[in-house]
């Protein structure tokens, strides 16, 4: 039977994830966890097609407006 997640657990997953660590990166941080199960449970609470935050939104905004100068 597959151990269940802590809330710790999750909450290291989604800091990684946001930082830009990949599944096999994450491997490490996580004892007695596969990189297979580590990748599920990231596309589960990270969906790659998650609404923004308003502040990533504006990042995003700044970040591709035309520079004239």
């Amino acid at each position: 039977m597959a151990r269940r997640w802590s809330g710790e657990e999750k909450e290291l997953l989604i800091k990684l994830r946001k930082e830009g660590f990949s599944a096999r990166e994450m491997v490490p941080y996580f004892e007695n966890r596969t990189e297979a199960t580590i990748k599920n449970m990231a596309s589960k609470l990270c969906p790659k097609n998650s609404k923004w935050t308003e502040e990533e939104d504006r990042i995003f905004s700044r970040s591709t407006q035309k520079r004239i100068c």
